[in-house]
Formats: C-alpha cells, sequence, structure tokens
C-alpha cells in the first residue's frame, strides 16, 4: 500500500514538471483573415480595416489601431465587430489617407479569456510591400504581460478552482452524506450531539475559509484579468480606464458575478443558513434522545443559489458558452464542476472534519459505526462524479483537441493529458478504498471494534486523492 502512495505522489510530481515545461495552450482564437490581406499593395485607401478570427473575440484596450510609417495613429472610429458578427473585430479609417506604408495591429480576447495580438502592413498608392518591416515589430512589442504576472494569474484561477470546490463538495457532502449517515448511525448520548456540533463548527469554519478565499481570488480575478488582457502589471490594471474596460467584457463580468456570489454565500451562511442547523438536538417536548435538525427550504435554497451560480460560472467565462455546441457543453461543464467538488469537498471533510467529530464518541464502536455509514453513503457520491468527470472530460477533449496526437503535440493537450493521468490515479485509490479499506471497517463495525489500521489506511489513501486532485485543479488552472 505503501508503494500506491508512493507511486501516486511520485506521478504528481513528475505531471507538475511537464505542465511547467508546457507552453501556453493552442486553443486560443487564431486568425483567419484580414481586410485589407496582409503585404496587399492598394491603389486607393481602403474605408476600413478588418481582422476574423477562428472564434468570437471581445475587444477592448485599443483592439484595433492603424499606424502610419512613422508610427502616427490614423484610425479614428471605434473598434468593434463588424456587421455585428462577433468573430470579426475592425476600425475605420479617414477618407483622405494619404498614399504610404500602414501597419494595422489588433489585441483582442480570446473566448478563454486570453489576449492574442498581431498585425498586418499594407501600402496605399501603389508599390509592393516586402516583409513585415520594423514598425509592426514596433508596434506590437510590449504588448504582452510579463511571466510573473501570468503566473500569478494561473494561480488565481487554481485557487479560485478550489475555493469554489471546498464550498461546492462541503454543502454536497453535508447533504448527502453527512446528514444521512448521522441519521442512521446516532444514538441518545450526549457524546453523538457534541459530535454533531464538532462536524457542524468544523464545516462552518471550513466554508467560511472558502468564501474567504473565493471572494479574494474573484477580486484579483478582475485585476489580474485587465492586467493580463492590457498587457501590463496588477498595479496598472488598477487604473480606474482599464478596470472599467475589464468589467465591459464577458469575462470581467463573470469574475465580478463571482464576487458577488461569493459574498451572498457568506451573508447566507451567517445570516439565514447557518450549519448548526444539521446538527443533534434535544428532541422536542418532553421525548427523550436527540433530533436531526432539518434547515428549510429558504435555507437551503439561500445556500443553494450562489452555490449553483459558481458552478456556471466556469462554462459562462470560457469556450463552453461561445462555441456552435454550447447547449452541450455548458451542462457537460456543470457537470464536470459539480463532480470535481463533490469528490475533493468530501474528501476534505472524510480526512479532516469526521475524525474530529468520532473522536468525540466516547465508545469505539460508535467511531467505527459513523465512519462506515459516510462511507457508506460517499462511496456510490465518488464513484458518480468519477464517472460524471470521465464521461464529460471526454465530450470536452474530443470537441477542442482535433487529433490525438494533440495530447502530446499541445500544451492545451498536455495539460488534459495530465489530468487523465492524475484521475487514473485516482480511480486507482479509490478501488483501494472500496476494496480494501471499506469492507474492513464494516467487518470491524459488526464486531463493535475502533477502526485501527483500516482507519489508517483509508486516511492516508484520502490525503493522497485530495494531492492528486490539487494537481488536476493546477492542470486546469494553467
Amino acid at each position: 500500500m505503501h508503494r500506491v502512495v508512493s507511486s501516486a505522489c511520485l506521478l504528481a510530481g513528475a505531471l507538475a514538471a511537464l505542465l511547467l515545461a508546457a507552453p501556453g495552450a493552442s486553443a486560443h482564437a487564431q486568425l483567419k483573415g484580414a481586410t485589407p490581406a496582409a503585404g496587399a499593395a492598394l491603389a486607393h485607401a481602403p474605408r476600413q480595416v478588418v481582422f476574423r478570427f477562428s472564434e468570437p473575440v471581445e475587444g477592448r484596450f485599443g483592439a484595433v489601431t492603424v499606424y502610419d510609417g512613422r508610427g502616427t495613429r490614423v484610425s479614428g472610429g471605434h473598434a468593434g465587430h463588424v456587421n455585428g458578427v462577433s468573430s470579426t473585430f475592425g476600425t475605420t479609417l479617414p477618407a483622405d489617407l494619404p498614399a504610404g506604408r500602414y501597419a494595422a495591429t489588433y489585441r483582442v480576447i480570446s473566448a478563454d479569456g486570453h489576449p492574442i495580438s498581431g498585425g498586418i502592413v499594407f501600402s496605399v498608392g501603389g508599390g509592393v510591400l516586402r516583409g513585415a518591416g520594423p514598425s509592426l515589430r514596433r508596434l506590437l512589442g510590449g504588448t504582452e504581460a510579463g511571466p510573473v504576472t501570468r503566473g500569478a494569474f494561473a494561480a488565481v484561477r487554481a485557487l479560485d478552482d478550489l475555493a469554489t470546490a471546498l464550498a461546492i463538495g462541503l454543502l454536497c457532502f453535508l447533504l448527502w452524506c453527512w446528514r444521512p449517515a448521522l441519521r442512521a448511525a446516532s444514538g441518545g448520548g450526549r457524546d453523538w450531539r457534541k459530535a454533531s456540533e464538532v462536524f457542524a463548527a468544523g464545516s462552518t469554519r471550513l466554508l467560511r475559509s472558502a468564501i474567504a478565499a473565493g471572494a479574494a481570488t474573484a477580486y484579483l480575478g478582475i485585476l489580474f484579468q485587465g492586467a493580463v488582457a492590457d498587457g501590463s502589471t496588477l498595479w496598472a490594471a488598477l487604473d480606474p480606464a482599464v478596470l472599467a474596460d475589464t468589467l465591459a467584457t464577458r469575462f470581467g463580468i463573470v469574475w465580478a458575478a463571482k464576487l458577488a456570489m461569493w459574498i451572498a454565500l457568506g451573508g447566507a451562511l451567517v445570516r439565514v443558513a447557518p450549519l448548526r442547523a444539521f446538527a443533534l438536538r434535544p428532541a422536542a417536548l418532553g421525548a427523550d434522545g436527540l433530533a436531526l435538525g432539518r434547515p428549510g427550504a429558504g435555507q437551503t435554497l439561500a445556500l443553494a443559489l450562489p452555490a449553483g451560480v459558481l458552478a456556471l460560472a466556469p462554462a459562462l467565462a470560457g469556450h463552453a458558452s461561445t462555441q456552435g455546441d454550447a447547449p452541450v457543453l455548458v451542462p457537460a461543464l456543470v457537470v464536470h464542476v459539480v463532480a470535481m467538488s463533490a469528490w475533493l469537498g468530501g474528501l476534505v471533510a472524510l480526512l479532516l472534519l469526521v475524525p474530529r467529530a468520532a473522536h468525540r464518541l466516547t465508545a469505539p464502536a460508535d467511531r467505527t459505526r459513523l465512519l462506515v455509514a459516510v462511507l457508506e453513503r460517499f462511496s456510490p457520491l465518488a464513484l458518480g462524479a468519477v464517472l460524471a468527470l470521465v464521461s464529460t472530460g471526454t465530450l470536452q477533449s474530443v470537441l477542442y483537441l482535433h487529433a490525438f496526437g494533440d495530447l502530446v503535440r499541445e500544451g492545451f493537450g498536455r495539460a488534459v493529458l495530465a489530468k487523465i493521468l492524475l484521475v487514473l490515479a485516482l480511480v486507482v485509490l479509490g478501488a483501494v478504498n472500496r476494496r480494501r479499506a471499506v469492507p474492513r471497517l464494516q467487518r470491524l463495525a459488526g464486531g463493535d471494534e475502533r477502526p485501527g489500521g483500516p482507519g489508517r489506511l483509508l486516511r492516508r489513501t484520502v490525503a493522497t486523492e485530495i494531492v492528486l486532485l490539487l494537481g488536476a485543479l493546477a492542470a486546469t488552472g494553467i
């Protein structure tokens, strides 16, 4: 068993090195053509410059600009989509454009939130234009955010995914695993009430931490989105003009919506639906024993609504909502996010919260019985999450990758390959738990014994699964 865990950790380290060595993802928009064409020698001045891309793009931050041979800006119109086509961007030119050499540059935001930039050169008044020339290279220079800014943005996205997974996963675990397990296994002693209160308090602290991290990463996400799109720094993105441009894009709107949902979830946790409502309490009106608290419909909705929007946000901010297959991709990505969250959040609860609650039970047999009751409900949930992750991940990979070789040739494909291998390792560890740890714990529960060795095996495998899932989140961020 130690060899299995060690091999899984080595695999995570090797995949991290592979990802760090991978170039940028190739799933961004590509320039398909321009009017006028690159290198064109025109007899008369064009009325506009239009760039056509392989997918919808957004434009802020001086999206399309035209310069003369001296580097002076000559485009006078507002840059925007041409004839309402979202995969185009262009700008108008003055009617009296003199003969000479011109450079047209673009900097637009791809459907995945990444900026792409480039340009063309053309001439007016005859003659043949050769090469891109130093003018275009100079105008395009310095338009990319630095590696520190891009790396920090990737870390922010990964932390945002982690906060989302913890929040949604803890709520799923509370509703589908902990509460039914407590109802099935609990007795009427005071230690059972204390155990339920310890779990509720621990869940509240962990959920508050996830909310704080989510709100912070959402705010930073707005700033980093502006910095990367503007080709500047985090401090420059604090400029009101850059911030306004960022919030006018689809990605800025989604980041702002996530910030609002984190605040709403925090407010609901404090004011409307505290998790202590899920704990055991004395039975009403003279009855002996304990009763399990039941949250009302309003309390459940107050938690579920912002969590649902957080699960939907990745689909709204990426390729899924802009592709022709959006009716398939958007639900698939939402299922993907919820499945990953239920799995990771449940593992964290099993590692950090359930043992603390179980230690409040004085009888060793009660501890084993509680652990088994939780595992019997989490195991099918985890299995369903794996099936959902594999099926939705396969669907997205088939639609985004054009050939099997892209898994190795492209940076985006290598990130997908890393996630595939990590999930395979997770499946192996899950199988160890289902075949060895859970059956042995069930036998111990029948014999009124403490968890012992099977409990330690479970903790090791769960901790390793969490590490591997964090690696999958890092691959997603990259």
